[in-house]
């Protein structure tokens, strides 16, 4: 049978195996919603079954039962990391393995992963730290997005609450109170261009800590006032032309007025 087992064992002092005895309630808790994380199975987790294995805390899993797609995706992860090679790494299993490597050098628990290819994965309070030290890299974009404010303000932490074109969920702009006085009209349930900077990680393409730059609303009013003096200017220049449309014809030429006679003669 294909399965692949997670292990929490909490260490003695001389090396050999504790009983689940040794481990606390919220530690298996915790053990069993972060394994089924990693293993991508969200909703569908009561659709899988696991076996609890005698000596230490053992889930071991049927990957007949996951699709193929995900049991790839599982199986590049468990490599990755036994190559310390995290660029790859899907951001909700990489804080998987961070807490288990924060867990195993706090409490002297060793957290493995066996029946991957290339070999099982172990952390324990020897690993050396370097999930906890990996830094994703990095860019700061700077985008404009079309998208309707929600809301906006705040005293402690001033921010702009937006929905973006295209998207249900609702992002977070932080902003400070000067920003805020800066924008023009009243850009609440309006759609407006938002002009902002954010840090976005190249491994996950996702964008975090996003910063106000500006708001810009359409204001129909300037629109409408902006048109009304146009139009103004129009009649202003063309008072003391009678016939407007025959001034027209008149610099046209000779051959266009014939033209618009035999078109004339015809209807």
């Amino acid at each position: 049978m294909k399965t692949l087992s997670f292990i929490l064992r909490k260490e003695n002092p001389d090396g050999s195996e504790a009983s689940p005895d040794g481990i606390s309630l919220v530690d298996l808790r915790d053990f069993t919603a972060q394994v089924a994380t990693f293993l991508g199975l969200g909703r569908d987790a009561n659709k899988v079954e696991t076996q609890i294995k005698h000596g230490s805390f053992v889930v071991q899993t049927d990957l007949r039962q996951i699709e193929d797609v995900m049991v790839g995706e599982i199986m590049e992860t468990v490599i990755s990391a036994n190559r310390q090679d995290l660029s790859n790494i899907s951001r909700p299993r990489l804080e998987v393995l961070k807490n288990w490597q924060k867990r195993a050098q706090a409490k002297d628990y060793a957290i493995s992963i066996k029946g991957a290819p290339g070999g099982d994965f172990l952390i324990n309070h020897q690993t050396p730290a370097f999930l906890a030290n990996y830094q994703p890299t990095v860019v700061v974009e700077e985008l404009q997005r079309y998208g309707i404010v929600t809301d906006l303000g705040g005293t402690t932490s001033p921010n702009v609450h937006v929905v973006f074109d295209g998207e249900k969920k609702q992002t977070t702009i932080s902003a400070s109170q000067e920003k805020l006085r800066e924008i023009e009209g009243n850009p609440l349930f309006k759609r407006s261009l938002i002009h902002f900077v954010g840090e976005l990680q190249l491994e996950t393409q996702t964008l975090r800590n996003h910063k106000l730059i500006d708001i810009q609303t359409p204001n129909l009013s300037t629109f409408d006032s902006w048109l009304e003096k146009l139009t103004k200017n129009g009649q202003e220049n063309w008072k003391d032309v009678p016939d407007a449309a025959s001034w027209v014809r008149g610099i046209r030429g000779d051959e266009e007025d014939e033209m618009e006679k035999a078109t004339r003669g015809k209807n």
